[in-house]
């Protein structure tokens, strides 16, 4: 079975100052994507939901969409949360099986990274969050060659807790051949 882990985002906003701004009670602000990430990277697994915290698509969708989450510094329930999205009503491709190395497409490494004809782009939230605002590397270089670096990334989590080094999420309901 197909399992992974889960990076959920709320429609909440608040005040934008920087990239990443934590606004406590464990919420991370957003002020590019304008979103708020839940700073425990691996909150299915905290919580108790889950006790390695990987899911089947199916599972986190279901989880995401039944998850209550209180914010102990406003005294505030949300329960408005969601996947990480991917707009591909801009006309970049998604290449789904084939991944790409040069981040040219969105089913790839690297898009969005520095570098990259998609520098700085938006379109997958998670990989502006992973490229853009935490400056992470990917596992592969531009030329698909094994980036000797990449193991950086386990250390290099920013305001976020319980980040993973592997696979997440995102709300693929988009489009039905992706497993």
């Amino acid at each position: 079975m197909n399992r992974i882990a889960v990076v959920l985002l709320a429609l909440t906003a608040g005040t934008s100052q920087g990239a990443l701004i934590d606004r406590g009670g464990g919420l991370i602000y957003d002020d590019v994507l304008n979103i708020t990430w839940l700073q425990d990277a691996n909150y299915a697994k905290t919580s108790g939901y889950n006790t390695d915290g990987w899911m089947t698509w199916g599972e986190a969708i279901s989880w995401v969409a039944n998850l209550e989450y209180y914010d102990s510094v406003r005294g505030v329930t949300y329960d408005d949360w969601r996947l990480p999205k991917i707009n591909l009503s801009s006309g970049v491709g998604f290449n789904y099986p084939i991944y790409t190395y040069d981040g040219s497409s969105l089913q790839c490494w690297n898009f969005s990274a520095p570098g990259t004809v998609h520098e700085g782009s938006t379109l997958s939230e998670l990989a502006h969050l992973f490229y853009n605002d935490l400056n992470n590397i990917a596992f592969f270089n531009f030329d698909g060659s094994n980036n000797p670096n990449w193991l950086w990334n386990v250390f290099n989590n920013g305001p976020f807790i319980n980040l993973q080094y592997h696979y997440y999420t995102i709300d693929k309901s988009y489009h039905n051949n992706i497993p």
